[in-house]
């Protein structure tokens, strides 16, 4: 806790251990001196604000400790009040977030990193509901047949196949749906953005059971 111009009045163990400051050096001191906080999604002016205006603020910080750590802290402050009804100071509670925030962290360096190994192959990749229907297209795409992503998505994907493989291609994905496939890959012409038809190697995988993707996938180059 501190009072009103945030000198701290209170600094409990938990508070010694996380910021390694003892509560005899941090007795007293401006908060802001002793810890600088990073804000997220906010800044510590419109914290303020916030605070005074509906009386508590909660939200994600972070900071380094003497120990060169950063630690994440979800924190809750509100006003504490005397017996009369009177503001005297401020209660922050910080719980600990760091475990979580580096495990989001890591799953979006993660996703980034497997969405740019998607965007920049040479393999263009679709996703195909039983129909046909193309329900997901990668921006890879582009790269091979120069359609953007919102071009082709929603359409049937046989409507960018060469009328004389159609017959092979339709045979070829009703058996990848039966899970009955004879051949790994088939060469067939798909129409570009330019209305030209451009040869491609085309390999289907069937992932409908698997609940995260439940779609046909197709690669083609």
């Amino acid at each position: 806790t501190t009072d009103l111009d945030f000198k701290v009045k209170i600094w409990n163990k938990i508070a010694e251990e996380y910021y390694c400051i003892p509560e005899s050096d941090a007795m007293g001191q401006r908060i802001g001196h002793l810890i600088q906080f990073t804000f997220y999604g906010t800044t510590a002016e419109q914290a303020l604000l916030e605070l005074n205006k509906n009386g508590s603020w909660k939200g994600e910080v972070s900071f380094m400790n003497k120990k060169g750590d950063t630690k994440y802290f979800f924190h809750t402050v509100k006003f504490v009040y005397d017996e009369s009804g009177n503001k005297i100071g401020y209660l922050a509670v910080g719980r600990d977030i760091t475990e979580k925030k580096i495990a989001d962290e890591k799953l979006k360096e993660s996703e980034f990193f497997y969405r740019t190994l998607i965007a920049d192959a040479l393999d263009g990749m679709i996703l195909l509901d039983t129909q046909g229907t193309i329900t997901f297209a990668s921006p890879s795409v582009k790269n091979v047949l120069n359609y953007e992503v919102e071009d082709i998505t929603g359409k049937n994907a046989f409507e960018f196949v060469h009328r004389d493989d159609l017959a092979w291609a339709l045979e070829s994905f009703q058996r990848e749906v039966d899970e009955n496939s004879e051949v790994k890959s088939i060469t067939v012409r798909l129409l570009q953005k330019n209305d030209e038809w451009l040869w491609c190697t085309l390999r289907a995988h069937n992932l409908l059971k698997n609940r995260y993707v439940n779609s046909i996938v197709v690669y083609f180059h």
